[in-house]
């Protein structure tokens, strides 16, 4: 059987909600750019379990370190279950599962996404501030990483800047425009020349890659903002 990654659908950007809602919401963007196609704390619940859900209706209130957001119902129908109440916390990284795994969940009753698992890739992070678009491949002992790059401990990561295609640059600036962002954290990963596109975090984490990449990003954040104001 072929394992697929399953993931968690992210909370919506907060920068851009709703255009970057998350992995869906931003896969109905990728045609659109030419691309192949994280943490936040529910603070209160506005419908309970059994409650009729119409579109629009706000299911709950989420925050980020950032501020408080409402989310919205895409779909209408029933709210089966809660899974976790107000003040809850999840992270979870993606995970590689095979088809008989998928037969066994309970896959209604939690939101997914579900990808073909990508093998022998190697995994980039670009950073984008503005125009200026931040490379860096992540490896461990100069290889790639199966599954997800994230669970393997600090020390043994690799960040190496790297120059990506003008056309995949062009792409993932289109991208950018059209959720509407200046800066985002895009995750990629790269599988016999071809560029597969993850997700794009709108509060992507970047401090670490100006020491271990010694990548000028907190100069551009700071060049964006004064331009800015």
């Amino acid at each position: 059987m072929v394992p697929v990654a399953l993931a968690p659908s992210a909370a919506p950007a907060p920068s851009a909600a709703p255009a970057a809602a998350g992995p869906m919401a931003q896969g109905v963007l990728m045609p659109k750019a030419g691309i192949t196609v994280e943490e936040c704390v529910i603070t209160e619940w506005h419908k309970k379990k059994g409650d009729p859900i119409n579109v629009g209706d706000i299911l709950f209130t989420y925050e980020t370190d950032k501020a408080s957001f409402e989310c919205e119902s895409t779909a209408a129908g029933e709210l089966l279950e809660i899974f976790y109440e107000d003040g809850d916390e999840l992270f979870t990284y993606s995970t590689m599962v095979m088809g008989q795994e998928l037969l066994d969940y309970e896959l209604k009753s939690a939101p997914i996404v579900l990808q073909e698992c990508l093998q022998n890739k190697v995994d980039l992070r670009v950073t984008i501030v503005g125009e200026r678009v931040f490379p860096v491949s992540i490896t461990t002992e100069g290889a790639g990483i199966e599954g997800d790059w994230r669970r393997l401990e600090k020390e043994r990561l690799r960040y190496t800047p790297v120059i990506i295609p003008d056309k995949v640059t062009e792409q993932l600036l289109a991208l950018m425009r059209l959720l509407r962002l200046e800066f985002g954290g895009i995750d990629l990963a790269i599988v016999d020349d071809t560029y597969y596109f993850i997700e794009v975090n709108p509060t992507g984490e970047w401090g670490w890659l100006t020491s271990a990449a010694h990548l000028p990003i907190d100069s551009a954040i700071v060049d964006a903002l004064v331009e800015e104001g």
